[in-house]
């Protein structure tokens, strides 16, 4: 049951209470996936808030039930937090599917569980900012933020950039201009809440 908004107890929306039934179904799966990361039930009511979040992801036209629960299962395998507060996974409704994207919160979450990564830099570049990128063997970045911090709109941005530091020493730099930030949002439905 859930509260509607003039105040009266309504039903929960069928759709959702499918995909409650689905995820009840496949508890043991997901719970075979999860080793202990989250419980199972935390793990499913984070997959409903996500639903709730975006109806069309309970409308089985607009989103096939199995392509959901692959994708959820896909969020188990890797075990990062479907938890929409957290950004770490997204499932997002596509030409009838729904596809996991993961999002940059649960790349950091893996990364950080390699043996392989130290630590991994990261920030957004501002148009007033100082930025300064030059790439090859001896890369070189400079970037002085102002003081306002991250840019609140992507027409303020000029670049992002993230440093992956390697327990062996090594770098691995990268920086994505404005343009080509522009151009995975076109190619990834930039309205879904992963872009938003």
């Amino acid at each position: 049951m859930s509260v509607s908004e003039t105040g009266q107890i309504a039903p929960l929306d069928r759709g959702l209470m499918d995909v409650r039934a689905m995820l009840g179904k496949n508890a043991k799966g997901l719970d075979a996936l999860l080793k202990g990361f989250m419980p199972p039930e935390r793990f499913c009511g984070a997959i409903l808030t996500l639903c709730r979040a975006n109806p069309d992801l309970t409308d089985h036209t607009k989103a096939h039930r199995a392509s959901l629960l692959l994708a959820v299962m896909r969020i188990a395998q890797l075990q990062i937090s479907p938890d929409p507060a957290l950004g770490q996974a997204w499932v997002v409704p596509r030409k009838g599917r729904a596809e996991f994207q993961l999002g940059w919160k649960g790349c950091l979450a893996l990364a950080y569980r390699s043996p392989l990564v130290r630590a991994v830099r990261y920030n957004v570049v501002g148009k007033a900012d100082r930025f300064v990128w030059r790439d090859g063997r001896d890369y070189h970045l400079e970037h002085e933020p102002v003081e306002e911090g991250w840019p609140t709109k992507l027409d303020d941005v000029r670049a992002a950039w993230c440093i992956i530091e390697t327990t062996r020493g090594g770098d691995i730099p990268r920086v994505m201009y404005r343009a080509e930030i522009e151009r995975h949002k076109a190619r990834g439905a930039g309205s879904q809440p992963a872009w938003a």
